[in-house]
């Protein structure tokens, strides 16, 4: 039987982000922005949390951030990423042991992951 994933820190999920096709866009004040080529979601990893910021057209790397996701959340990352991507509500959920704030804007969606 599969062993199930083991949920990564924000610091081995950084360590990977490149791996998946990201770049570092900015760092500064203990936080680090990465982004893919098309530039539809950002990934900010700080020392005990790590943000999703998906943009509009996301949607096109629903994949690659639900890989991201499930690196943090590895029984849950698609069920969040199903809850975002969908019209929703505001509101703080706990997955994998981990506090999982959702924030919907007009055009966006925030996921921060608390750990």
């Amino acid at each position: 039987t599969e062993q199930p994933q083991k949920s990564l820190t924000p610091q081995e999920i950084e360590k990977k982000l490149p791996e998946l096709g990201l770049s570092l866009v900015g760092s500064g004040y203990g936080q680090s922005d990465y982004k893919p080529s098309s530039k539809n979601f950002v990934v900010c990893v700080f020392d005990s949390r790590i943000s999703l910021d998906l943009y509009k057209n996301s949607g096109n790397d629903a994949e690659l951030i639900k890989t991201i996701l499930n690196l943090a959340l590895p029984t849950s990352g698609n069920e969040v990423y199903n809850i975002v991507t969908s019209p929703f509500s505001n509101q703080t959920i706990t997955r994998d042991g981990k506090t999982v704030e959702l924030t919907s804007r007009k055009n966006s969606a925030y996921i921060k992951i608390h750990y």
